[in-house]
């Protein structure tokens, strides 16, 4: 039964593997901007990962898989703070309300990782925070200038 532990473990393993694939993979078929560095980053870590095992990803017996795999985890998680860094720094050069809205909408159906998620839960809150502050604003000009409006009524 200990082979068919190290089996199963192993299995789970390329279990992991083949979600974090399909997450970054739907990264590359999304109409994000400039999101082609972070999955050329992947191709590249997936494709050393592949190199490294040389088809031999279900022998129990290579316990070098191990340490190839936590290796490969290791690149994925710096991937995935290369990953934050960039939703954050595409947030910051958002405009508006409504294209926070559309860019937060595009990240959620790409984003597969609990961590991702949650940043983007973030953002969905600091995006009405900041609609809130404009309406305040603008509720603020208007009861200054309600009285005495700046353009003349019927003007184009």
């Amino acid at each position: 039964f200990g082979k068919f532990d190290l089996f199963v473990a192993r299995s789970k393993k390329l279990i992991d593997v083949l979600q974090v694939k399909q997450q970054f993979s739907s990264l590359s078929v999304s109409n994000i901007d400039n999101i082609e560095s972070v999955c050329h980053k992947f191709d590249q870590i997936l494709a050393n990962f592949k190199r490294k095992n040389d088809r031999h990803f279900l022998d129990v017996k290579k316990s070098e898989f191990d340490t190839i795999y936590q290796e490969f985890k290791q690149q994925v998680d710096d991937l995935s703070s290369d990953l934050t860094a960039f939703i954050n720094n595409c947030f910051l050069t958002v405009s508006s309300t409504a294209k926070a809205l559309e860019l937060l909408a595009r990240f959620r159906s790409v984003t597969g990782s609990d961590s991702l998620r949650l940043l983007l839960d973030e953002k969905h809150t600091a995006i009405f925070q900041n609609y809130g502050r404009d309406l305040d604003n603008i509720r603020a000009v208007y009861e200054k200038n309600k009285e005495k409006p700046l353009a003349h009524r019927n003007t184009p």
